[in-house]
This record gives C-alpha cells, structure tokens and sequence, in this order.
C-alpha cells in the first residue's frame, strides 16, 4: 500500500508518467519509480510494521497519504537509486490473493524453505511439497 500510494502521489504531481499508459509502463522511468516506491514501502515496513501490541505507530499514520507523498517527493530522485530499503532476504514465502467483482476470493501461498521445499513433487502436479514445519 505504501509503494502505491507513494507511486499515485509522484504520478498526481507529474513527478513519473502514468503507469497505466503501456508505452510508459516498459520505460527505464517508470520501472525505476516503481522499484524505487517498493523501497520505500520496505524501509517503512521495516521500520514500523511489527506486532500491532508492540507497533509504535498506528496504521492509520503509516498509511496517511500525506506523509506517504511528503516521503516519496522527498526521497525520490529520478536520476539515481537514493531510497534505502529492502525485501527481507530471509523469506521463503510469496503470496497472492484475488477478489473478483462478485467477491469471489482466492488466495495462493507458496512457500519454499530451506531451498526447494521438501524436495517432493507430488505426481503431475508441478509444484515442490513445503516443509515451513521443520525443526517445530
């Protein structure tokens, strides 16, 4: 949320092109505010997001458009890489979830740990067996 709403401020402003625009979308510029949004949403995350009983923000304050957008105007930098922040390296999980119009939902998580998971492949399915239990 962080990374879109940084992303919305700099295209309000005119700061980056639109990346609903396809031409734009593939350009050098667009990839470079979009990764660079990312960041930021990262270094934040890193910095506040915790247990709610232990976070020392509220969600309402890290979400706050306003200093989302004073945070993406002044650390984005359209010539170079300046926002610190990164994924953790140390996840092993992604995950994606889908509501469609109807409020159908469905929701994919993949998790492989300790390299490729438990090195099973069910048959003809395609994908590796997890084994985010061990040493539990």
């Amino acid at each position: 949320m962080i990374a879109l709403r940084g992303l919305a401020a700099l295209e309000k402003s005119g700061k980056v092109s639109s990346v609903s625009d396809e031409d734009s979308f593939q350009s050098f510029s667009c990839i470079h505010s979009l990764i660079e949004m990312m960041r930021l949403g990262f270094s934040d995350a890193k910095a506040f997001v915790a247990d709610e009983n232990d976070m020392t923000v509220t969600s309402d304050w890290l979400l706050d458009d306003r200093r989302i957008s004073e945070r993406a105007h002044d650390l984005f930098n359209p010539q170079k890489a300046v926002i610190a922040g990164s994924p953790d390296t140390s996840s092993g999980t992604v995950s994606f979830q889908v509501v469609d119009k109807d409020g159908n939902a469905v929701s994919f998580v993949n998790s492989n740990f300790m390299g490729f998971g438990t090195g099973i492949i069910a048959e003809d399915c395609g994908f590796t067996l997890q084994n985010r239990g061990a040493g539990m």
